[in-house]
């Protein structure tokens, strides 16, 4: 993505707080279930098992 193209994207956020919130929530349900305890230890447990 170019700087400019970023900056776009930033200063969309800025300005767009439902824009915000909704990616905010679905950052906060990805994180609990992708980084809970739980799957941590299905991955580990795959890594040792491959390896």
């Amino acid at each position: 993505m170019s700087p400019g193209r970023f900056l776009e994207r930033v200063e969309r956020l800025l300005a767009d707080g439902a824009l915000r919130r909704r990616l905010s929530g679905a950052a906060r349900a990805t994180a609990a279930t992708e980084l809970s305890p739980g799957r941590f230890l299905e991955r580990v447990e795959r890594l040792l098992a491959a390896g």
